[in-house]
């Protein structure tokens, strides 16, 4: 029998119901695609529940198969992002796990960490089915109105089979990233082998960290900078060798001040009551030094970078008379001077 008309419900949690009237025609065993109406939903964890009613206008005769239902979670996306994983409770707000064989999976733990004492893991020495993958997934973050932005983690890896083994089937860390709400990802960072393991004998025994077997790594997310929902994820693919560990896992944004992006030279606060901050942007290539003089032409202060200019430069005039005073960038071809006011 074709299908005609259909009436669509859904709803999140037990709030109001919305309903969609579809009307076409769909012979039996075909399927086709329907967008449904928008649903408001809050920061939490919710159920979704669609289900169907009415088709062509006559009561279902089969009611065990017209509902789905699916767990979600949804959060306002942030700006930065710092887990040690040192609360006891697992996955942390915002974040989430995918694990599709229902198997071993990312997980924290005790007494092996790199700070304080809990970091994740997932077991790959008992994970016997190779080629799975299991995602650990950080909050939603926005990188719009950033200006640079890195995400950081410690990692301690171990390999069960001798690294100089060829044509083997390693462990595999990646690092994802998607702009479309984990519908595609993007790999950024992906190592196995001996570019992963923080020990390099192979361990025939459950891996577990020593204190200087950690590793910090890296990743430069400035190419994703105005995407304003980011979604991370680090994707282990099992090889069956040994356990991954994760800790110190940090998001971090960077916001220029308008006013130094526009000028490339600020000094704060203005006044000051003692210590001035001196900032470049972008990090000047030529810059000799930074100099305070006073309005007699007295040098009262100097920093010299000897070859090796910084973004930002500390300068403390605090035992000096309230006043006037005059901030100067010495530059290889040229001086660029500020008025700052001594209280």
């Amino acid at each position: 029998q074709t299908l005609t008309s259909l009436v669509i419900s859904s709803k999140i949690d037990n709030g109001s119901i919305s309903t969609y009237n579809w009307k076409g025609s769909l012979s039996k065993l075909a399927s086709t695609d329907v967008n449904l109406n928008s649903l408001t939903t809050t920061a939490g964890n919710h159920i979704l529940t669609v289900y169907i009613t009415n088709p062509n206008s006559n009561p279902d005769e089969d009611v065990t198969n017209d509902t789905f239902s699916i767990a979600y979670q949804y959060y306002v996306p942030v700006e930065t992002v710092s887990e040690s994983f040192e609360t006891t409770s697992f996955v942390p707000a915002a974040w989430d796990i995918v694990n599709p064989d229902n198997s071993i999976s990312w997980k924290r733990v005790t007494g092996y960490a790199k700070t304080g004492n809990a970091s994740v893991v997932v077991n790959n020495y008992d994970y016997t089915n190779k080629g799975e993958k299991d995602d650990l997934r950080l909050p939603e973050v926005t990188l719009t109105g950033m200006d640079s932005a890195f995400l950081s983690f410690q990692v301690a890896a171990a390999a069960y089979t001798t690294l100089s083994s060829g044509d083997n089937e390693w462990d595999t860390l990646e690092v994802l990233i998607s702009t479309d709400c984990g519908q595609n990802y993007t790999t950024l960072y992906k190592k196995f082998g001996s570019n992963l393991v923080t020990r390099i004998s192979s361990t025939t025994n459950e891996f577990r960290p020593a204190a200087n077997e950690w590793r910090k790594d890296s990743v430069d997310l400035t190419n994703y900078i105005g995407t304003n929902n980011v979604l991370l994820a680090f994707r282990n693919t099992n090889g069956y060798e040994n356990n991954i560990y994760l800790d110190d896992i940090n998001v971090r944004t960077v916001k220029i001040n308008p006013n130094l992006k526009s000028q490339g030279f600020l000094v704060t606060p203005n006044p000051t009551r003692g210590v001035i901050t001196v900032q470049f942007y972008p990090q000047p290539a030529n810059l000799r030094g930074v100099q305070v003089y006073n309005t007699a032409g007295q040098k009262i202060a100097e920093v010299l970078t000897n070859g090796q200019a910084n973004n930002l430069y500390s300068i403390n005039i605090a035992n000096q008379p309230a006043g006037m005073y005059i901030v100067r960038a010495v530059f290889t071809d040229r001086v660029i001077t500020k008025k700052i006011l001594k209280q």
